[in-house]
């Protein structure tokens, strides 16, 4: 019996040390973003000047809001590399939820084709969501517990649109970039904490209805703050 357990008691070890050169870590964060757009709508169906003496119709809005959300990553350290290039890793995180924005109504918009000095009084919802959202990165770890990080983002503009002229909005998938700065604490057993402050910067979009409307949405960026534990295999 003690000779089975010194075995198992050496495998287990074996394995331990396997795993500690793998050099891969997995995790989970807790996010919290401040987010900041500019978007405006234009009607090109608007006729050459309607009741109001107004050629095409436009309205403009920015907005600013604030999301919490969840999100995993997966890493791979690079110490196999000479030198100071064994201090980076690469990385992959995905948002496993949608971040939606608030309902935008507006009023008084034109028909597609309607007449000069004709205004029909239509209601148009529309609310933006972000889904999809994944981010490959690289880090730099500037001292065993102080790292930098930047990477790229790709992610899905998903409109949910009620509109009162019928038409529809085409979903658009969008990339970007981030650049962050953290901290890092290893326990012996490979379990780690983090926390970390992030800039985002998104790509403009733009998105037409079946019908003669236009959205825009211009400087989408942001800045968002993490809590993240995981386990070092």
């Amino acid at each position: 019996m003690k000779k089975i357990t010194i075995a198992i008691l050496m495998l287990l070890g074996s394995f331990s040390m396997a795993s500690a050169e793998l050099g891969v870590k997995i995790g989970a964060s807790m996010n919290i973003a401040v987010f900041h757009a500019t978007g405006s709508d234009l009607d090109a169906s608007a006729p050459t000047a309607d009741t109001n003496g107004v050629a095409a119709r436009t309205q403009s809005e920015d907005a600013t809001g604030v999301a919490g959300f969840s999100s995993f990553f997966i890493e791979k350290d690079l110490t196999f590399l000479p030198g100071p290039l064994g201090r980076f890793s690469v990385g992959y995180d995905f948002v496993d939820k949608a971040l939606e924005g608030d309902s935008t109504e507006t009023r008084s918009s034109l028909d597609a084709g309607a007449a000069a000095a004709v205004n029909t009084d239509k209601t148009q919802i529309v609310k933006i969501a972000f889904e999809n959202m994944s981010t490959t990165y690289v880090t730099f770890n500037i001292t065993d517990t102080l790292y930098v990080k930047t990477g790229s983002i790709s992610v899905d503009l998903v409109t949910k649109e009620n509109l009162g002229t019928g038409g529809t909005y085409g979903d658009e998938t969008l990339s970007g970039s981030m650049a962050g700065i953290g901290m890092s604490h290893m326990f012996d057993n490979g379990i780690f904490f983090r926390t970390e402050g992030t800039l985002i910067d998104i790509d403009n979009a733009t998105a037409q209805t079946s019908g003669d409307h236009t959205i825009d949405i211009n400087d989408i960026s942001g800045a968002s703050a993490r809590f993240s534990v995981g386990k070092a295999f």
